[in-house]
């Protein structure tokens, strides 16, 4: 099992950071996408996938996710 971070560009500009667990890259971009489905209301308009970063699913693993304020 791995921690994934996926980012998702959206076709409006944005950019949104999905972190899942999954056994491989295809698991993780459909738990990714599965996500953003129960984030959104309306079907995300999801413009390209980019994995980001992989690591092992382990006791401490984690991601550091920079964020914007919105201005």
């Amino acid at each position: 099992m791995f921690l994934y971070k996926v980012e998702a560009e959206m076709k409006d500009g944005s950019l949104l950071t999905v972190v899942v667990a999954a056994a491989n890259d295809e698991q993780a971009f459909r738990g990714a996408e599965n996500q953003l489905w129960q984030y959104t209301v309306a079907k995300p308009a999801v413009n390209r996938w980019s994995l980001v970063e992989k690591k092992p699913l382990r006791p401490g693993a984690g991601y550091v996710i920079r964020t914007v304020p919105d201005v």
